[in-house]
This record gives structure tokens, sequence and C-alpha cells, in this order.
């Protein structure tokens, strides 16, 4: 897979394919991506302080350890680990060698609505309809970690979910349910740690930058660290220590002036 290695340029994975974006603004959000840029509008924007949900997606990144719900034989010995996260208060730049799952990709060519949109179709536990992909994603993520889970571990996962038609209940019952419907051919959860998830992300992983002295013959094509206008993400100590340094004491976008993005506002100069 050709990916463009350079440092300035983002790569994430969505839907099986590298998204590769050129310095893209550091405190972009995630949300605001999907809506305007990438016309993924599935995602909804609520309260956009990270409170309510609504733009919940559900993000994945590689971890060490062979996962057991994959045979490993002849495979990378990684796996996967997703996680939901409010898209509202997420910069785009941290997504940079993760993989992106939005309510949309849950869509099979001509098959049934996933597990967890069909408990959540058959417990009627859609009401005005403006939460329900939110909720989907955040009851997704369970999918994926869990073969089953009670009633606790269910509200858990919804935690950070509101329905202001207040009917939880049936989400609830919802999120009970939602294994007892068959495993999809995509997003079940062992197709979740297949070659077709983890590869890809190999693939576009930064590595630490070469030591002085290598040969170019012996660096990794995908050395270094994303590093933005406003935004860096050092992947060593070391580093980080040169970053600070040369005085970018703002490694990443979640200083003061990203928290004032979020909040809607310049802070005073």
């Amino acid at each position: 897979m050709e990916v463009d290695n350079s440092s300035q340029v983002l790569r994430f994975v969505l839907d099986g394919r590298v998204v590769a974006i050129d310095r893209p603004p550091a405190t972009m959000t995630v949300l605001e991506y999907l809506r305007d840029v990438a016309c993924r509008r599935g995602t909804k924007e609520g309260c956009a302080e990270g409170d309510c949900g609504a733009c919940t997606v559900v993000v994945g990144e590689l971890s060490a350890g062979p996962s057991p719900n994959r045979v490993t034989s002849g495979h990378s010995p990684n796996r996967m680990t997703y996680r939901a996260v409010n898209s509202c208060i997420r910069f785009l730049p941290t997504l940079d060698g993760k993989e992106l799952v939005t309510v949309e990709s849950l869509q099979a060519p001509n098959g049934p609505a996933h597990p967890v949109q069909q408990s959540l179709i058959d417990n009627h536990a859609s009401q005005c309809g403006f939460c329900t992909p939110g909720f989907v994603m955040s009851l997704f993520a369970l999918y994926l970690n869990r073969s089953e889970a009670n009633r606790e571990e269910v509200l858990q996962a919804l935690a950070g979910n509101l329905c202001r038609c207040t009917g939880y209940r049936p989400i609830i019952d919802a999120g009970m349910r939602q294994w007892d419907y068959p495993a999809p051919p995509r997003w079940n959860r062992e197709e979740a740690q297949s070659a077709s998830h983890v590869e890809p992300l190999e693939a576009i992983a930064r590595r630490p930058a070469a030591a002085a002295g290598t040969k170019p013959s012996q660096a990794s094509s995908t050395s270094g660290s994303l590093k933005l206008p406003g935004f860096h993400a050092p992947r060593t100590l070391a580093e980080l220590g040169k970053a600070l340094q040369a005085g970018r004491h703002g490694c990443g976008p979640l200083g003061h002036e990203g928290l004032a993005r979020i909040a809607g506002h310049r802070l005073p100069r």
C-alpha cells in the first residue's frame, strides 16, 4: 500500500481506505470534517461541547498482542482496540494512524441492518431520532469489545449519551439484546480484528525518526511524527524534549487556543 509519508500529511483509515489530508487545520474537529468535508452527516452536532453524545463515532487503533477474536497464525501479532469518542471535541489531527468508524460505515450493501441498529429498531428505541446515531455508535463499540453485556455494562457504555425524549428503557433493552442477532458479515467481532483492519493501520503507522547516521536505506518510510502549524505529536521522549527546547510548548492543539476553539470563541490577546 502506497501512502504519502510526509510529516505534514494526516493519514487515517475510513471504510478500508486510507484518507490522506495535506496540512489540515490543527483545530478542525472530527465532526466538522465529517459533516462539512466528507459529507457524512449521519453524525450529528448537538451540544458541540462533548456532553450529549449525538456526535459519537468509534476510533480503532493498533495495540500490541494478538486478539482473542482472531486466529493469529500467519498474521500480524497486533490487534485492534475500539472505543467510542465525541467527535465534536476530538481534533482531526489526533486521528493520525487510526481507523475512523461512523454510523454510515455500518451500512451493508444490499444487506440487513447491523445487529446494533436492528435491535434498536425492534425494541422501538428511537423517538425523534436525532440522538440515535450517537447511541448506535456507543453500543457498536460495546458490541465489538464484548460478547455480551449486563444492564450495568450497557448503562456504562451509554453514560455519555443523552436522549431528550426520555426513551432510555427501550434503548437499554436494545443494548442488552443486540447479541441475540446473527453476526453480520461486516463489523462482527472477528472481522473487526481481521487483516483488512490491521494491515492498513500497520502501513500508515509512524515510527520514531531515524537516528543520526542511519543510512537512508535503513530508515523507515513511515518514520517521524505528524507536525502541523499548531500541532505536533512527538513519538519519543527525545523528540518531545527537542520540541520543548525549540519553544513548541503546545504539542498538540489541546492548550488554551484549542479549548477556546471548542468553546466557540477566541481568547483575548
